[in-house]
């Protein structure tokens, strides 16, 4: 939490040191409210988009009821926004606790879930560069980034994901392995099985475009909220932006990420600091506030209620 607070506070100093904070209160505090209620629906949207996702990654793995998946990505959510990349073991651990699918399982879908993200990444990165070249100075490299961690993530489920079952035996491995090891890493294989089921696969990579163009949208609609129309590539532009900088650890509430990422996005297509950071205020009070508070209310409620899975029966 340290160096997400350090390098949160530094992002924001880049950020506002050649802005005045009065304009931007000022536009921010006279937002337009159908647009800041616009904000609001595409931030719940990419919640509903990326519940849905994992829930199609979690199916061949176990049947784990939607309710659960929604309030695991809720909680999962709220976690991040506090100590980045906290939620996904706390999403793991929820549906472990609460469905037959092992902890293991959940975690490996969530590392398949990385994958499509970075593909989503490297194709909207493209996708804006085509729309506007005035973008490219910053996207071209992301989308690259985003194109080597896709491959890379290929490649290395790909081939785990198919050992499933290989191995597992004392008799295959000369090795008596205990039985909880046994079952963890045979949920990890299971939960790598996105990767080589082709209409699973592609299923979930539409899904996360899906998701991804709902932030885009939630950024338009947060600089519409002040007064800004801005084009869909400088849209593109913040969100690559704001993806690229949450790789790193981040402040709670992505402060200072966030901040930059509108500052320099907008910026490539010609928009001042003082509007730009108007509209990450929007954006951050409509998107990330409501995550953190209901994930955080549904984060407490499914620790304190989660029942144990039941054990599965021993072999004979």
């Amino acid at each position: 939490m340290a160096a997400g607070l350090a390098l949160g506070a530094f992002w924001l100093w880049l950020a506002l040191r050649d802005a005045s904070p009065g304009p931007i209160l000022a536009a921010a505090g006279s937002a337009d409210p159908r647009w800041v209620a616009a904000t609001a629906g595409a931030g719940a949207a990419y919640m509903g988009l990326k519940a849905w996702r994992w829930a199609l990654l979690l199916r061949p793995v176990a049947p784990v009821p939607a309710a659960l998946v929604h309030r695991a990505v809720w909680a999962g959510g709220a976690a991040n926004l506090v100590v980045a990349h906290s939620g996904e073991l706390l999403r793991a651990s929820l549906v472990g606790r609460a469905s037959p699918a092992s902890a293991g399982a959940a975690l490996a879908s969530i590392a398949v879930e990385r994958v499509f993200d970075f593909a989503a990444l490297a194709l909207l990165s493209a996708l804006a560069i085509g729309l506007d070249p005035r973008v490219s100075s910053r996207l071209a490299g992301i989308g690259g980034v985003g194109l080597a961690v896709v491959l890379l993530g290929l490649a290395l489920g790909w081939r785990l994901a198919r050992r499933r079952g290989a191995g597992d035996s004392p008799a295959q491995t000369g090795l008596r392995l205990p039985g909880w090891l046994l079952a963890q890493t045979r949920g990890w294989r299971d939960g790598l099985l996105g990767l080589i089921s082709p209409r699973t696969a592609a299923a979930s990579l539409a899904l996360s475009l899906l998701q991804w163009l709902a932030i885009a949208a939630a950024v338009a609609t947060s600089a519409a909220a002040v007064g800004l129309r801005i084009p869909a590539s400088a849209a593109l532009a913040v969100f690559a932006l704001m993806v690229l900088g949450l790789t790193l650890p981040s402040a709670p509430a992505q402060l200072g990420t966030t901040q930059l990422a509108f500052q320099i996005g907008l910026a490539l297509v010609g928009v001042a600091p003082e509007p730009a950071l108007a509209a990450s205020l929007i954006y951050t009070g409509w998107v990330v506030l409501p995550q953190l508070i209901m994930g955080g209310a549904l984060a407490l409620l499914g620790l304190r209620r989660a029942p144990a899975p039941r054990s599965p029966p021993a072999p004979g």
